[in-house]
């Protein structure tokens, strides 16, 4: 029985630094919406970027792009609600139109962890 208690503390105690620390929302984000276009590395060269008709941008230079500072449209860009001929057409769907199922964050927790995730790989 004292060996079962040990046992089970243990494991209570290893499921805790399992999620000791929070994920990053705003990387799983980008991997699972965003990269296979704009690369794992953010740079534009992701696995399904040469089938498109213009070249995924390098996400690391939006800001040095726009004269140093991160663009203030970067949402429309990113949801897809503003045409970008890259994304093909408008039958794509919009990236924060789907079902939040529990558990799920929401659209705007979402939109607003991408995002920061955008700002902080930016290029100095």
């Amino acid at each position: 029985m004292k060996l079962l208690m040990y046992f089970s503390g243990a494991i209570l105690m290893l499921q805790g630094c399992a999620f000791a620390k929070d994920p990053d929302l705003g990387i799983i984000e980008y991997k699972s919406k965003c990269a296979l276009c704009h690369g794992y590395d953010d740079k534009g060269d992701g696995p399904f970027a040469k089938q498109l008709k213009t070249k995924p941008s390098d996400l690391t230079l939006l800001a040095k792009n726009n004269g140093g500072v991160f663009p203030d449209d970067i949402q429309e860009k990113v949801d897809g609600r503003k045409d970008v001929d890259a994304h093909g057409p408008r039958d794509m769907p919009v990236w924060g139109n789907r079902p939040v199922r529990a558990g799920e964050f929401g659209q705007k927790t979402r939109m607003k962890a991408l995002i920061d995730y955008l700002v902080r790989i930016q290029t100095k």
